[in-house]
């Protein structure tokens, strides 16, 4: 590298890698461009197929709504829904008393030796 006053000028090899470390960086961020530009393309995909998948439940919801009407049990299926969240809660709730019941007989037999 010479020096001519304030600035530097590259030579021949210096030059040369200075060059290859440029078109380097080029091509990797042309991949990285090329990998977003993908990526973007599957997201627009995904969100059409949530769309579709979401559109389709709706569909299938109202369906099985006014089968129920029909039949005699509206509201059949989400009264079905919240007694499986609260079979759920309660099954939740029976673990954690058997951990504390069982803390607690710990305790006990602790207390009495």
């Amino acid at each position: 590298m010479r020096s001519t006053g304030a600035e530097q000028v590259l030579t021949g090899p210096e030059f040369k890698k200075y060059i290859a470390m440029i078109r380097n960086k080029g091509n990797v961020y042309k991949a990285k461009r090329s990998e977003m530009a993908d990526l973007r393309a599957e997201v627009g995909v995904l969100a059409r197929t949530a769309d579709i998948l979401n559109n389709q439940y709706n569909e299938v919801k109202q369906t099985i709504s006014s089968m129920e009407k029909e039949r005699g049990i509206a509201g059949y299926t989400d009264t079905q829904d919240k007694l499986e969240m609260i079979s759920a809660a309660k099954g939740d709730t029976d673990e954690k008393k058997g951990e504390i019941l069982e803390d607690m007989s710990d305790m006990s037999d602790k207390l009495n030796q």
